[in-house]
């Protein structure tokens, strides 16, 4: 009786078998008896449940909207700080000859500061689920349960970079305290939003107005020192800048933004679908020239903790660190709320 070499294979190794096993044609060298049909429905099933699964895109943690940064030690509780400089004192007329009683400038530097709080999850794994993972799919279910810990800490920090944190008392990118937010006016068909499911959107006109009422809150709140340069969009209206046009003719709503703010980068953040105090969505913008002005807290991306065996369980943990978003110039970013129409 001939023998084997006993071989593990693993998950992502069984997706090349189907297309093999799929072949009915017995004149193409294929089969189609039982065992192989319950084998195939196996793999298939096999895939669905393991291979298949899909893990979401954490924008704020991949650092696609703002940077992340570690500007204080990976401690719990540290504390980070910086300065605001501004100048105070106004100038004076003077009567000719006169040289006493001259007004002075004051310098005036406002502190102001962060807190880093330290989150962890943890993982556990029996011995004998260990074994059972390597000999049948040669899987380290160690490592796997580190992925799982590390997953949950990732979303976990996109969470807070997102909306803050009200208990440890950290802001987020749609919670920047000093933001300037506003409502978005209705259009003249008295639609809010650019897309909406059974009822009128805005024009492509309108739509546009939204974005120069946001450079002009940006312009008027800081005296006409500072314009726009990134604004951040919901998927739905994302979208909808390739499918509304300017009437009569064929230029999108995405090409008339491009044209009419070429100092401006426009991004789709999927969260900001309904982000806004009317569970709607919601549209930032803001002026940022350098990772210093505005950027997520986090000294150590992920830091492994102790890991124990107990008996026949292996134990362990991985921690991070969050402080939020810190934003130097709040003036600086607007965000605007749509309501239903």
């Amino acid at each position: 009786m001939a023998t084997c070499k006993k071989r593990l294979i693993h998950n992502d190794e069984i997706a090349r078998f189907i297309p093999e096993l799929q072949r009915s044609d017995a004149a193409d060298g294929g089969r189609n008896d039982n065992g192989v049909i319950w084998f195939r429905e196996h793999l298939e099933t096999r895939l669905a449940k393991v291979y298949q699964t899909e893990r979401p895109q954490y924008q704020f943690a991949n650092q696609e909207i703002l940077p992340v940064r570690g500007t204080v030690p990976a401690r719990d509780g540290e504390m980070g700080f910086y300065y605001m400089w501004d100048h105070e004192g106004v100038a004076k007329w003077l009567s000719a000859g006169s040289g006493t009683d001259i007004p002075t400038v004051s310098l005036k530097r406002d502190r102001k500061t962060f807190t880093v709080h330290r989150a962890a999850l943890g993982w556990q794994v029996d011995m004998d689920d260990i074994e059972r993972a390597r000999e049948r799919d040669g899987a380290s279910l160690e490592f796997m349960n580190m992925e799982a810990a590390a997953e949950g800490l990732d979303s976990q920090f996109d969470d807070a970079a997102f909306a803050g944190d009200s208990v440890k008392g950290f802001p987020g990118f749609t919670t920047i305290p000093n933001m300037t937010v506003v409502i978005a006016a209705a259009g003249n068909g008295g639609a809010y939003r650019w897309s909406t499911l059974g009822a009128t959107a805005k024009t492509t006109i309108e739509a546009k107005q939204d974005v120069d009422l946001l450079r002009r809150i940006v312009r008027a709140v800081t005296k006409n020192l500072h314009d726009i340069n990134y604004v951040w969009l919901p998927p739905s209206f994302w979208e909808r800048t390739t499918s509304l046009f300017i009437a009569n003719t064929s230029k999108t709503l995405r090409e008339h933004l491009l044209e009419s703010f070429p100092g401006v980068t426009f991004k789709e953040v999927r969260r900001l679908e309904n982000a806004g105090q009317y569970n709607g969505p919601v549209i930032m913008a803001a002026k940022i020239t350098t990772e210093e002005d505005c950027w997520i807290e986090r000294p150590d991306h992920l830091v492994p903790g102790l890991t124990e065996r107990v008996g026949e369980t292996i134990k362990g943990y991985l921690k991070t660190f969050h402080g939020g978003v810190v934003c130097v110039y709040p003036l600086r970013f607007v965000r605007m709320d749509f309501p239903a129409d």
